[in-house]
């Protein structure tokens, strides 16, 4: 059988039709600004608003193509220097410059550019360009990507609050987080890619926390004062100052050998007693020290903790009735039925969350011991989940706890609800949550 050809002078013909029709250019890219500053709050305040993000623009540069450091923030350059075979200021460099493969390269500190390059190649398209979690498969994922600008990150081994060391996002990016979509890029970038789209995520964390914090100062003035350029001087010192003496020094504190917690006591063996010890702090039934983790979690480990909107209500608004993942309706409904039952329904991003069932085995923050150390320890911030580290008067109970975290997959009769019951503690009303919510809609 002869398979039909088309022409090349048809499809050369559209082409010069296009050509001829005037293709519209595309527009340019550039970072989008805090959706308060669209808002209501500053519908009626042109130059509050230009103010913030000319500010910001000026500080960080306003698209992916002008990206630039701020002084003091511990990023380095934004331009090209000693990308290939180029000079420092952008000119060929003279001579036979040696050519070093990407993967033998130092993993020393790099052009911002090269983290902006990696960073469009595999996570913009969940991440988005400014770094708000917006991309265009955002909608579609659950959990959804972190949104960057608010400067907080989830899985850290420093204390809650506080910004993540390099080799927190290092980790994260090497290896994921189970149970989201958030893929393992270890096989796939060299080690300098890695360190440079770090740089390149601390850079969009920065700007995105500078700009709601300037929104926040820009609420203490009122509209005239930024036609005045005696107060707008001012209000540009208050950025400087806000920039240099809070923002900028929270990363590098970080960045300190000491902000990583180290275990308060030696790694303990994961024996019958440690283990039946962390299974009593868990039920909150230890006769020493009360911890709430049942509530979230509970009594069974299943997620379905009283303090938490029962999970069939849950999945019912985030899964089954939320069609059109642009439509934020059904989520307000899961979030009105939420705080009428005066129950927790998402985090700090305003996105549905819920408490780990333990009996999987899937931990978002990674598997090893240490790991789920720092979960208990520290806390997860942007969550529900505290830093228990205060609260514990043994440090050895940190360590019984992760053994028990551990142990409880491979051994689910460690809660089956006669054991529950025999040791003193309840089992959740959670069939009772879920008629509540049915009755309410």
């Amino acid at each position: 059988m002869k398979i039909a050809r088309r022409p090349h002078w048809i499809v050369g013909g559209f082409v010069l039709l296009g050509l001829a029709s005037g293709c519209a250019e595309p527009e340019p890219v550039v970072f989008s600004h805090d959706e308060r500053l669209s808002g209501e709050e500053f519908a009626e305040k042109p130059n509050a608003r230009g103010a913030v993000e000319t500010t910001v623009d000026a500080m960080f540069g306003a698209s992916p193509d002008t990206i630039r450091a701020p002084e003091g923030s511990g990023l380095p350059p934004s331009g090209l220097e000693g990308i290939g075979g180029e000079g420092g200021d952008g000119s060929e460099g003279e001579g036979d410059a040696e050519i070093v493969p990407v993967a033998d390269r130092p993993a020393e500190p790099g052009p911002l550019s090269a983290g902006q390059a990696v960073y469009t190649r595999h996570c913009l398209h969940c991440h988005g360009i400014t770094g708000d979690g917006e991309g265009p498969t955002a909608d579609f994922l659950y959990p959804r990507p972190r949104d960057y600008r608010q400067g907080m990150f989830k899985f850290t081994s420093t204390d809650y609050g506080k910004k993540p060391t390099r080799d927190d996002l290092r980790r994260v990016i090497r290896h994921g987080i189970d149970g989201t979509s958030m893929p393992a890029f270890g096989a796939q970038l060299t080690d300098e890619e890695t360190e440079r789209v770090i740089d390149y995520v601390a850079y969009l964390s920065m700007r995105g926390e500078v700009e709601r914090a300037l929104i926040e100062e820009a609420s203490f003035f009122a509209e005239e004062d930024f036609a005045d350029p005696e107060m707008r001087e001012e209000f540009e010192f208050i950025a400087e100052d806000v920039t240099q003496g809070v923002i900028f020094p929270n990363w590098e504190d970080s960045q300190a050998p000491e902000a990583a917690m180290q275990p308060l006591s030696p790694r303990v063996e994961a024996t019958e007693q440690s283990i039946a010890r962390g299974r009593e702090l868990f039920l909150g039934v230890a006769s020493d020290v009360k911890l709430e983790c049942a509530g979230c979690h509970g009594s069974g480990g299943k997620g379905d903790g009283p303090s938490w909107i029962d999970p069939e209500t849950f999945n019912t608004y985030v899964f089954l009735e939320n069609h059109d993942p642009g439509d934020p309706t059904t989520l307000e409904t899961l979030k009105a039925i939420a705080e009428e039952q005066q129950r927790r329904w998402g985090d700090e991003w305003g996105d549905p969350l819920r408490p780990a069932d333990l009996n999987r085995g899937v931990y978002k923050g990674g598997r090893r011991p240490i790991d789920l150390y720092w979960r208990i320890a520290t806390g997860i911030t942007g969550t529900a989940m505290p830093a228990h580290a205060p609260t514990l008067q043994d440090p050895d109970d940190l360590w019984h706890l992760v053994n028990f975290v551990l142990a409880l997959p491979q051994r689910p009769d460690l809660l089956r609800p006669d054991q529950v019951r025999r040791l003193g503690a309840t089992s959740p009303p959670a069939a009772a949550g879920a008629a509540a919510a049915t009755a309410s809609r």
